[in-house]
């Protein structure tokens, strides 16, 4: 049996029948009749001096058709080379069969085990050119890393991202591009992505932040159409070391304090009484610091959860 038959598809199974049509021209008169057909994928005539010889041959060919299928007629010789040499790798794959035994012992669980085995390695073939073609088409249409982070940034600053947020991405995003110069991001490998971050000469915090900003770089480019799949996602995570948040006793902030440049004393000030977030105090205004209230406003918009404006209470030592 041949391997499109083994295989099982798509393929119209319903019987073309090969028919005899007369001819006529002036150039060859002698010939009278003519049979339409297909072979390796291409139209074919033949001509005929009498109908028993176009009958002939037409019954010579529905036979064929009926035995090897519509598929043996539409499929080049060369391209079911490949398949076959394809499928029987693919059953070198999978688990070897019990001996075959005469055709007169071969039960229907027999049959049915070989037909199911010659089905998978079919499925596998198959799998492995949709996968192959898909590579091939988002390859086409993909992008370098440089463009994918200039397409990222500008999308994320449309979006209302902060200008810290931006910058974050700028730096870091850009090392990674240069890196991959003139790559296109379709082709990169979770094992290329996996080699760069290991050879960063950063703390397993800083790692996983680069591989943070690397996932959302490539969940953009699936978005755009520029890769298939995430490669960052299978991406190792560095672990990070389990420590406590340091709490700075009072000699200690008194220190900080004194020593402090002048410039940067509201911003320690602030962390230290206050309790905000440091995105919170670098995007906080003068205007909304009220010493007559007593009151911090953290607005929404500057908050990390975004929800409503956050009013802290200035403690005595931090109004002093």
């Amino acid at each position: 049996m041949f391997l499109w038959q083994q295989c099982g598809n798509d393929y119209d199974h319903r019987a073309r029948k090969i028919r005899i049509r007369r001819y006529s021209d002036s150039n060859r008169p002698h010939l009278k009749f003519v049979v339409g057909y297909r072979e390796t994928g291409k139209r074919k005539r033949s001509f005929f001096e009498t109908k028993e010889q176009a009958e002939s041959f037409a019954a010579f060919k529905n036979a064929e058709l009926k035995r090897n299928g519509v598929e043996h007629a539409e499929f080049p010789t060369a391209l079911r080379v490949m398949a076959q040499e394809a499928v029987e790798k693919m059953l070198e794959l999978l688990p070897k069969p019990p001996p075959e035994p005469e055709p007169e012992n071969d039960s229907d669980e027999q049959r049915r085990q070989r037909k199911k085995r010659m089905a998978d390695a079919c499925k596998i073939v198959v799998s492995a050119v949709d996968e192959y073609v898909a590579r091939w088409r988002a390859s086409e249409r993909s992008c370098t890393a440089v463009q994918l982070v200039r397409e990222l940034v500008a999308a994320k600053k449309a979006d209302g991202a902060s200008m810290r947020h931006l910058s974050d991405l700028r730096s870091r995003l850009n090392i990674f591009a240069k890196e991959f110069d003139g790559q296109m991001v379709a082709t990169i490998t979770s094992a290329e992505i996996d080699d760069w971050l290991r050879s960063l000469n950063v703390s397993p915090v800083t790692r996983n932040h680069y591989r943070r900003l690397i996932i959302l770089a490539f969940n953009f480019a699936v978005q755009r159409k520029y890769a298939t799949e995430n490669p960052a996602v299978e991406t190792a995570e560095a672990r990070e070391p389990k420590t406590k948040p340091g709490i700075l006793k009072v000699d200690e902030a008194t220190a900080l304090l004194v020593n402090a440049r002048t410039e940067i004393l509201p911003y320690i000030a602030i962390g230290l009484f206050a309790g905000l977030r440091r995105a919170e105090i670098e995007r906080l205004d003068w205007s909304e610091i009220d010493f007559d209230s007593g009151h911090i406003e953290v607005t929404a918009e500057k908050s990390k959860s975004k929800l409503a404006n956050r009013f802290i209470t200035m403690q005595p030592n931090f109004r002093e």
